[in-house]
């Protein structure tokens, strides 16, 4: 099957320049949209550099470029690459005093050449499948306040886990830890209606699941839901980059499906 990749990041109206970098196959997209179709296997990705470390942005950069011209042939592959690029950043780091320490999320979602989908996640970017009108989130979030919440400590203590909420505890390029990569299955294959959808915290902390949906369902092109996310989520008090990306099935294949459901109904 063809696929259709369509991709928007945004520095938003408080930073000064943007920290998120955009996997889309072989490109990288550091600014603005783009959209293209690809064959499997692909990769497409959101890195988000770490807030309060050192050159969030090369780290960011750095780990989109590097999966862009990875080699693998599965998951477990896929995984020992994002430790050798952790390594990497690490070696980088350790050179240039200015880079020490630069950190980034990697929420990333791989098709293989069957058209079985899985993602592979550090850190608070979250993947989504929008399946029949409904938004499924499919990672957890790799937060301080996710694991208070997981553990019970927010509960038996009373925390007020907003303080929390951007405190990640695993990432890519940190000199102290290895990441802890999780693995997630996407929910089958995509039919002509889904949508796997990678976003950045700079959205997803900042709108609510119905204006999420809303947007979905509305009449809009691909690039213009995107836009309009990311116009909420300033609306609703984002100060950070916003970044989405949409991977859905292309034109000439979602009419493929359909014929071909069409003339497996008609011969019941």
């Amino acid at each position: 099957m063809k696929y259709l990749l369509t991709a928007t990041t945004s520095v938003g109206n408080y930073r000064n320049h943007n920290e998120d970098a955009i996997l889309l196959g072989e490109s990288v997209l550091l600014d603005g949209s783009r959209q293209r179709n690809i064959f499997p296997p692909f990769l497409c990705a959101v890195c988000d550099g770490v807030g309060g470390e050192n050159a969030g942005e090369v780290a960011s950069r750095m780990t989109a470029e590097l999966l862009s011209v990875c080699e693998y042939k599965n998951t477990s592959e896929l995984k020992n690459r994002i430790f050798e690029i952790h390594d990497k950043l690490v070696k980088a780091g350790d050179a240039k005093s200015e880079i020490f320490n630069m950190q980034t999320t990697l929420c990333l979602i791989m098709v293989d050449k069957q058209d079985n989908a899985f993602c592979l996640n550090v850190g608070d970017s979250r993947a989504y499948i929008f399946r029949d009108k409904t938004l499924t989130q499919i990672t957890t979030d790799q937060s301080l306040a996710q694991y208070l919440t997981e553990t019970g400590r927010a509960e038996k203590f009373d925390i007020d886990l907003k303080s929390y909420k951007n405190i990640i505890i695993s990432s890519v390029g940190n000199p102290k830890q290895y990441p802890m990569i999780d693995l997630f299955s996407c929910g089958g294959k995509l039919t002509s209606e889904d949508l796997f959808i990678l976003c950045s915290d700079g959205i997803t902390d900042y709108i609510s699941d119905d204006t999420f949906i809303e947007v979905l369902n509305s009449d809009l092109t691909l690039l213009d839901k995107q836009k309009k996310l990311i116009d909420s989520a300033l609306e609703g008090g984002s100060k950070d980059n916003l970044s989405v990306v949409f991977v859905s099935l292309d034109e000439q294949t979602q009419k493929q499906n359909e014929q071909e459901k069409g003339n497996a109904e008609n011969e019941k």
